[in-house]
């Protein structure tokens, strides 16, 4: 286990750099992560997201803090309506295949941590009671049976993605006669003329919510009003993460909301973000078909997470030797090690691995020191480097979510 000496420092978008992680309570975390909009199957950019929030987490359990990870299941959401009417299939059969299929895709990329999936649909009555809150509270205003949360309200609408009123104002979310500024954004939307499935009652008639309080509703359901860490890729900064604080610090009355908003790159194709609306999409059953799980949490983590990434064929199957290769020489230490070790990484042997994780996750810095230490130490004799080594490979297996054992 990493000694309390040796601090995790991460990347904090709110505050554009990286800083010293300390929890609001003593070594516990609470960690929400933003889960997938279940229309389709998950695809490569997807898992790359999701397998850094795993290494992060267990990367904290290792470290010795108790890890509450909640990712949420968007399964209200006009697009899901759009996509099972495309496919001529009931709404909730349609959004449960989606959501099985995502949670057994998830197992099967060895994404181990997350403590429970939340489905927005279960959350309804505590948006309702959010969106009336921040009604009466002056945040929000209805307006032909919309309810839309008024920015000009909140005094610090802009922090989080570093934008000015003037900037925001020149990047409106959706145009709507409905709204008194472009910037507002919706709580509660109405049914349209033709109806909609799925809807529910609410004080200001039939509707569904909108996207943004659904995952407020769940956070602040299950950790209160302030938490650690909220994590999704970085297109989400604007405008669903700035609205995620607007709504939740004005319903709650407390700053800030999140401590640490950690953000990851894209997986790109063609300079282009994988994304069903793109047409580029490569699903992740495919990929874990035809690479396996231990090729693609290397090649996630072949780069640092901030960074995006653009997929190239090759380079997965460079990565592929790099696994196996590793994967014998650690069965070569293992067979000169005749005893049961402990995953540890606070050797001096394991300096260099345990500062990449520790400096905020640099995994490429981490895979590098972890395949030297296997090349120079699969011809050593047993010994307590050995035996160091053997540790760092029991803790790397752990951390990383690597099978290693041949």
């Amino acid at each position: 286990m990493i000694s309390e000496h040796s601090p995790l420092f991460l990347y904090n978008t709110l505050h554009g750099g990286v800083q010293r992680f300390e929890t609001i309570y003593p070594r516990r975390v609470k960690m929400f992560v933003c889960g997938p909009t279940v229309q389709d199957y998950l695809h490569l950019g997807h898992g790359r997201t999701y397998v850094f929030y795993d290494v992060l987490a267990r990367l904290l359990t290792h470290m010795g803090y108790r890890v509450n990870f909640i990712m949420n299941i968007t399964d209200v959401d006009d697009k899901v309506v759009e996509a099972a009417g495309r496919a001529k299939r009931d709404f909730w059969v349609f959004v449960d295949h989606y959501t099985r299929a995502f949670i057994q895709d998830m197992k099967a990329l060895g994404v181990t941590t997350v403590r429970r999936y939340e489905r927005a649909s279960g959350y309804i009555q505590e948006m309702l009671f959010q969106i009336s809150s921040l009604i009466e509270k002056g945040h929000a205003y209805v307006s032909e049976g919309d309810v839309y949360f008024d920015v000009s309200s909140y005094p610090y609408y802009g922090q989080l993605s570093k934008q000015g009123m003037s900037e925001l104002m020149l990047r409106p979310i959706e145009m709507s006669s409905k709204k008194r500024s472009q910037v507002d954004f919706a709580l509660w939307r109405s049914m349209p003329p033709e109806g909609c499935d799925p809807c529910w009652d609410s004080p200001w008639g039939k509707g569904r919510p909108g996207w943004h309080i659904e995952d407020t509703a769940i956070t602040v359901s299950n950790f209160g009003p302030q938490y650690d860490i909220h994590g999704g890729g970085y297109e989400l900064v604007y405008p669903h993460h700035e609205a995620e604080i607007a709504q939740a610090e004005s319903f709650t009355g407390v700053r800030p909301f999140v401590r640490y908003w950690v953000h990851t790159g894209m997986l790109t194709v063609g300079g282009k973000k994988m994304s069903k609306s793109e047409g580029n999409l490569i699903y992740l059953k495919d990929g874990l078909r035809k690479y396996g799980v231990n090729t693609l949490r290397w090649y996630f983590m072949k780069t640092h997470y901030r960074s995006d990434v653009s997929f190239d064929e090759k380079d997965v199957e460079l990565c592929a030797g790099e696994v196996e290769d590793l994967i014998s020489r650690a069965s070569k230490i293992r067979e000169r090690v005749h005893r049961r070790l402990k995953p540890d990484i606070t050797s001096e042997v394991a300096s260099r691995f345990r500062e990449a994780l520790t400096r905020d996750l640099d995994t490429p810095r981490a895979l590098a020191s972890l395949k030297r230490l296997a090349a120079d130490s699969s011809n050593q004799k047993p010994g307590l480097y050995l035996n160091q080594v053997c540790r760092l490979v029991l803790a790397a297996e752990e951390i990383l979510g690597l099978s290693l054992d041949g």
